[in-house]
């Protein structure tokens, strides 16, 4: 619940803050027709700054703590009877880094930045940061959850699943199987939802 909770919020902040209300501030709704604030009434740069760190220093930094540190408690318990909601909670947070990459790159689109990133260094992060989490869950879980799924009687060796998580990881396995190298956490989401 909280590794959804910290994506949603996520999602929250990345969209454009505008003035909803009768009060705009003296300002008018925009009216050119080619500027991603048509006829909305944007806030200031420094506002939108501002209502962000509220949300990341209220809200997200404590969240995204205390779900770091359950994740490592049953991790590191080892038991196997952790061991999907674990790959669960990987997969919303591998999602998450990878739709922070997308609007970061829409950004860089937006603005006319001559580089892929907003910040090359935070993306990198996000790469090393993921790249760590699967590290971690294939070292103590020692497993390769989606090629178990697929190995007839291979997932008792994990722990007993239910019918739709054997048939979830036998569909994500599927997807990849097909498409290699470019699937994506939002191509296995739009799979899933199906």
């Amino acid at each position: 619940m909280k590794a959804l909770k910290l994506l949603s919020v996520n999602r929250m902040i990345e969209q454009d803050w505008v003035i909803c209300s009768t009060e705009t501030l003296g300002q008018l709704p925009v009216s050119d027709p080619e500027s991603p604030w048509y006829d909305k009434v944007p806030i200031t740069p420094v506002m939108d700054t501002q209502l962000d760190q509220i949300i990341i220093q209220d809200f997200l930094t404590p969240l995204r703590a205390d779900l770091l540190r359950a994740l490592q408690d049953k991790m590191y318990s080892m038991q196997k009877e952790n061991w999907f909601e674990i790959f669960l909670v990987i997969f919303i947070l591998c999602l998450n880094t990878e739709w922070l990459l997308r609007h970061s790159r829409k950004n860089a689109k937006r603005y006319g930045a001559r580089r892929r990133y907003n910040s090359m260094k935070l993306a990198g992060e996000y790469f090393h940061g993921t790249r760590i989490l699967l590290a971690h869950f294939h070292h103590l879980c020692g497993m390769t959850p989606l090629s178990l799924s697929s190995q007839a009687n291979a997932t008792d060796q994990i722990s007993p699943l239910q019918t739709h998580q054997v048939e979830l990881l036998q569909k994500v396995q599927q997807l990849i199987n097909s498409r290699g190298t470019t699937t994506t956490m939002c191509d296995i989401c739009r799979v899933l939802t199906i």
